[in-house]
């Protein structure tokens, strides 16, 4: 449990917040996450209008690791070394993000929401299960299912055809859905130790090391870019808030949260980034996708909560019934 603190107001009036379970602030982290990740995909299409994909994503994390930095200092802490660190690093950072970053190149915005929110679920219950013998219950995979068929739902009325004419660009972003997933699993067991922020800031140190020499041959290549202000925005949006604060929410969420169990709210992304394409693209939202939104919501809401439905009296009674000895 969060200790419970004390709110003045400005009339002088105090009231005490009651404390919330580790467990919820975990659930809200990392639907944090997921919604700042839910608008990435049209950010990183206009970031890449004016920066190459590696310049991009060594950029990004490099401002998300010099935000992230001071606080891993200020709370005594380190970042973490060693080869999971590096193997996180690897995955959920350089490749990742450079996969993303090239897929998203030729794909529409839509199919990043799509594939990531689509695979992840599946993929990190999986490799949760060969790596760290997670078992998902009956209302998990219910659960699971249900969000994956709301994500076919939603996506169908946009696609228009389009998924053949990138069928290429596809695969890299479901490669890069692969890293993450693999990432969001050994995540758990490194940050189930405790230091999560430690970990992602050590992990993206590993990334950034990965990716200077591929970033600086294409600074060779490409020259130095232009930035407009609108790319530079981007920029600074995509490192600050979906690399540093999205990082550090789901680093959190995954030291008290079961991978499959993170890995199932990442369906959210797709919920998140039709909205954000509403807003920015004034797409407009067709009734099959508010239907299948509204099945991956209740299929996340199925799978990450525990509910026990009160047993009747009648059936109570029958258990307490004395039994023939055979």
């Amino acid at each position: 449990m969060i200790a419970p603190r004390t709110v003045t107001s400005s009339l002088g009036i105090r009231w005490t917040v009651p404390p919330l379970p580790v467990r919820a602030v975990a659930l809200l982290a990392v639907i944090g996450a997921t919604v700042i990740w839910g608008s990435s995909s049209v950010v990183t299409k206009i970031a890449l209008t004016d920066v190459p994909p590696t310049m991009l994503a060594f950029t990004r994390l490099a401002l998300a690791y010099v935000i992230l930095r001071p606080l891993v200092a200020r709370s005594e802490g380190r970042p973490a070394r060693g080869l999971l660190p590096a193997l996180l690093g690897l995955t959920g950072f350089a490749g990742f993000v450079l996969l993303r970053n090239l897929g998203l190149g030729a794909a529409p915005a839509s199919h990043g929401s799509l594939i990531e929110g689509g695979a992840t679920p599946a993929l990190g219950m999986l490799l949760a299960l060969a790596l760290l013998a997670e078992r998902p219950s009956t209302r998990r995979l219910t659960g699971m299912g249900t969000s994956l068929v709301g994500v076919g739902i939603a996506v169908v009325p946009g696609m228009e055809g389009s998924i053949s004419a990138s069928l290429g660009a596809d695969s890299v972003l479901l490669a890069g859905t692969a890293c993450f997933a693999l990432y969001t699993v050994l995540g758990r067991r490194a940050c189930a130790e405790g230091g999560s922020l430690g970990v992602v800031v050590g992990a993206m140190r590993y990334g950034l090391l990965i990716l200077a020499p591929f970033a600086l041959a294409e600074l060779v290549v490409t020259g130095v870019p232009t930035l407009t202000p609108v790319a530079l925005g981007a920029l600074i949006y995509l490192g600050a808030v979906c690399s540093a604060a999205a990082y550090a929410l789901w680093g959190y969420g995954l030291s008290h949260l079961a991978a499959g169990q993170v890995a199932l709210l990442s369906n959210l992304e797709l919920v998140c980034g039709i909205v954000v394409a509403a807003g920015l693209a004034g797409e407009s939202f067709a009734p099959l996708q508010i239907g299948g939104a509204a099945l991956v919501l209740a299929g996340i809401w199925y799978g990450t909560t525990s509910v026990t439905l009160p047993r009747p009296m009648f059936w109570r009674r029958v258990h307490m019934l004395p039994t023939a000895a055979g």
